[in-house]
C-alpha cells in the first residue's frame, strides 16, 4: 500500500516543490525568547571567523575574548584562539590553546 507514503493532502510531494514554510517563519519570537541573546553569539561567532579567514587575527582574537566564560573555554573557541595565535607565530600561547 502505497498510500502511508503520500503526506496528509494524499498527494506525493515532487522534488522540485517548495518548503511552504517561509523564510520569515521565526518572525514571531521576540528577544524574551532568548532569540536576541543567541543571534548575538552566533554574530559574533561569524565575525571571528570571517576575521580569521581575512587574516584579522588581532581583531578574531578581540572577539572571542568577548563571548561569555562557558563559551570562551569550550573546546571549539580554544581551537580558534590556538590557531590564531598560530597564525601570529606565538607558538606558547597556540600550544597553550590547542592543548586544551
Amino acid at each position: 500500500n502505497t498510500s502511508s507514503h503520500l503526506p496528509p493532502s494524499g498527494k506525493a510531494k515532487s522534488a522540485s516543490t517548495p518548503d511552504p514554510t517561509p523564510l520569515n517563519s521565526f518572525a514571531h519570537l521576540t528577544p524574551s525568547d532568548g532569540t536576541s541573546a543567541l543571534a548575538s553569539l552566533m554574530r559574533t561567532y561569524t565575525l571571528a571567523l570571517n576575521a580569521y579567514h581575512k587574516y584579522d587575527l588581532h581583531a578574531a582574537l578581540k572577539l572571542y575574548a568577548s563571548l561569555p566564560p562557558h563559551l570562551l573555554n569550550s573546546s571549539y573557541v580554544q581551537k580558534q584562539i590556538g590557531k590564531c595565535h598560530f597564525e601570529l607565530s606565538n607558538y606558547a600561547a597556540a600550544k597553550l590553546h590547542l592543548e586544551a
